[in-house]
């Protein structure tokens, strides 16, 4: 039914994708982030506009915990699942108040109707062949009329044209030639496969605006996808990148946008 993209990564021998998150974990340490970078982050002002004191939210997929923290001390009620283990106790090591548990995405630990609100930031694509699982459970979880927030990696004309094709022809070559073992990585998606997602799955959609990182030097979809765009520190672009960037939104925010934000509310 859906026709979202699937890339792959080609880790060392012996090395798992669990094995990497838990390294990426590690690597990103337990500090706790500026507040500032989630108050400038695009989509911030639709969370606001949306979300309630008093009521129940579930952050799931939290990580290492930034967004649960960041909304709880300004006075959110929110709690979080993540499906590693070592995010949970990298997240206790910093803030043991924080209310985390272990919990997938495709099988949520809550009752049927357990929350008014389910945000859920950079997570989704990381469920191989089982998107539409994890929309029904955002469903059951959510009481009626409660709010839904997804943002996801969108399959953006630019990707479409340049980065999927050489991701494919990397696939060919390396797997099916060089017979060297390919995992799974992320979803890619288009706009229209999750909006039909979400209606398919009972939810009405209220918002989508396109996201990307907030500082004008730089632009995490295009840094991450082509090498030859980067500046010397993470995320930021050279020349050739910004000008790209510049030519690319000019025509609209859409053709290069990294992520896709939804708000949709549970009928």
């Amino acid at each position: 039914m859906y026709s979202w993209y699937k890339l792959r990564k080609f880790y060392p021998t012996g090395f798992s994708p669990t094995e990497y998150w838990d390294r990426k974990y590690e690597a990103d340490g337990v500090q706790r982030d500026d507040p500032e970078e989630y108050r400038k982050q695009l989509f911030y002002p639709l969370l606001t506009k949306y979300l309630e004191k008093g009521e129940k939210y579930l952050d799931a997929g939290c990580g290492l915990g930034g967004w649960l923290a960041f909304l709880r001390a300004r006075g959110y009620d929110v709690q979080g699942t993540e499906i590693s283990k070592r995010a949970i106790e990298l997240v206790k090591q910093l803030d043991p108040t924080l209310p985390v548990q272990t919990g997938d995405v495709k099988n949520l630990p809550f009752p049927d109707a357990s929350f008014d609100g389910y945000i859920c930031i950079g997570t989704w694509e990381y469920a191989e062949d089982e998107t539409e699982n994890v929309a029904k459970e955002a469903n059951r979880v959510l009481k009626r009329g409660g709010h839904l927030f997804i943002e996801v990696p969108y399959a953006n004309p630019f990707r479409r044209w340049t980065y999927l094709p050489l991701k494919s022809l990397q696939y060919l070559i390396r797997h099916v030639i060089l017979k060297q073992k390919a995992t799974f990585a992320n979803h890619v998606f288009r706009k229209g496969d999750i909006r039909v997602l979400l209606e398919n799955n009972g939810f009405e959609i209220l918002e989508l605006n396109p996201h990307d990182l907030p500082d004008p030097k730089s632009h995490y979809g295009l840094w991450l996808d082509f090498p030859f765009f980067r500046g010397a520190r993470p995320y930021e672009l050279n020349s050739l990148g910004l000008f790209v960037k510049k030519v690319m939104n000019s025509i609209s925010p859409w053709m290069i946008a990294t992520g896709m934000f939804f708000v949709a509310k549970k009928k």
